[in-house]
């Protein structure tokens, strides 16, 4: 029961979060919204930052999750895995806008320059997105897919903040066009 409600609280303020952002996201409506009284959310977290906290280790880690199961269960190159898990979710994003979204990059832009610890724990988590990354172009150096000399956390960095960058404007211009595009870019810079 309290992990569910726990669970119930993140849920909620995840979408409430992703809209209005965390500054202006107040937890009466969080913990309306989610059906619990206020003296419960303390039990589950000491402070708000602690949720935000909690939000973004819950979002990375699911993440994470989904970009190793894809990974480990695409059939294909370590390319054209990294290609399909973008260009998935830039189909997703052109099916239902709303999803066009990162907890991660919202919160990196929100909050970084206010709050010293929610920058190093955004910074954490782009760092451990990127290293799975960098490791799937290791992979395609092996396969010979990709130069030996080239930097593959160098280059998992260029792609993750290209693709965060691509949300940003999707949500400037209302329009999944841009992932999709700054998808097809950066892979076809890549062929060898």
């Amino acid at each position: 029961m309290q992990h569910d409600t726990r669970e119930k609280i993140l849920k909620v303020a995840h979408g409430l979060v992703m809209v209005r952002g965390f500054n202006n996201t107040g937890l009466s409506e969080i913990l309306k919204e989610a059906g619990v009284p206020k003296g419960s959310f303390y039990h589950y977290f000491p402070s708000k930052d602690d949720l935000g906290f909690a939000l973004l280790d819950r979002f990375s880690a699911a993440l994470l999750a989904d970009l190793n199961q894809f990974f480990s269960t695409h059939e294909g190159t370590a390319l054209e895995a990294l290609r399909a898990y973008f260009e998935h979710l830039t189909v997703l994003f052109k099916d239902e806008f709303s999803l066009c979204n990162c907890l991660l990059g919202n919160l990196g832009q929100e909050l970084a320059a206010q709050h010293e610890g929610f920058r190093r724990a955004v910074k954490q988590h782009f760092d451990e997105i990127e290293q799975c990354l960098a490791e799937q172009f290791e992979r395609a150096k092996r396969e010979g897919d990709l130069d030996s000399s080239v930097n593959s956390l160098s280059l998992a960095r260029l792609l993750f903040s290209g693709w965060e960058g691509s949300l940003i404007r999707a949500k400037l211009e209302q329009s999944a066009d841009q992932p999709a595009a700054f998808i097809q870019f950066f892979f076809d810079r890549l062929k060898t």
